[in-house]
């Protein structure tokens, strides 16, 4: 393959093969910048971005029993055969996380509550806004929409 790179065989390499940019470019003869190019000329959405893959649907009470059995989101992921970020957030979307080695959590559903933005509670407990969400979710604290506050 040249400079141009059949659609058909990229979405293959790129979505089913999951294969690296690197190496789809260096298959094709191309330099990582064309497969880009050609991705977004196919219509192929980039990895990682809504509508890329269909998420896995863990079952709440299979997830409970994982838990209940003492395994951890590592250990639950590598049995379902996900990423263990997925894990993670459906364990607190269940509120199954356990959170109980984590003070800072309870502490940022209170700031939460109190009016505090996600970025006011990641940086007053040290971690990213995405970990405050994923305490909130496992304590079952509704999480409003950017900019707004929760109302009282």
């Amino acid at each position: 393959m040249s400079d141009s790179i059949d659609p058909k065989w990229l979405r293959q390499r790129y979505i089913v093969d999951a294969a690296p940019v690197e190496d789809i470019a260096a298959e094709a003869g191309v330099n990582v910048a064309t497969v880009y190019r050609a991705r977004r000329r196919a219509g192929i959405p980039a990895r990682g971005r809504p509508g890329f893959a269909e998420p896995v649907e863990l079952d709440r009470v299979w997830l409970g029993n994982r838990v209940a059995e003492g395994m951890n989101p590592h250990a639950i992921a590598a049995q379902a055969g996900v990423d263990r970020s997925a894990v993670v957030w459906q364990l607190a979307r269940h509120q199954l996380l356990n959170l109980i080695d984590e003070p800072r959590a309870v502490h940022a559903a209170q700031m939460y509550q109190q009016g505090a933005t996600l970025g006011e509670v990641a940086a007053a407990t040290g971690v990213g806004r995405k970990r405050v969400t994923v305490w909130l979710m496992a304590q079952g604290v509704p999480i409003h929409g950017p900019g707004r506050r929760p109302t009282t």
